[in-house]
């Protein structure tokens, strides 16, 4: 799965849940890497840089959820 990773230029050691995205769509790594590539090229600057990284449906980057 791509998930995008909203990091503030301001301060980039910011480790924040909120600032992850699931992107949903991609089913294989190839699919996911091919979306990443594309949205790299697309990215204009900002205030915050946007990462991207491909993840199995089993991970999730945000942490674990406490209950």
């Amino acid at each position: 799965m791509l998930w995008r990773h909203y990091v503030p230029v301001y301060a980039p050691d910011i480790d924040d849940s909120r600032m992850w995205r699931a992107q949903p769509g991609t089913k294989t790594r190839r699919e996911c890497e091919s979306e990443v590539k594309g949205y790299q090229e697309g990215d204009p600057g900002r205030e915050y840089r946007i990462e991207y990284h491909c993840y199995p449906n089993t991970v999730d980057p945000r942490g674990a959820r406490g209950k």
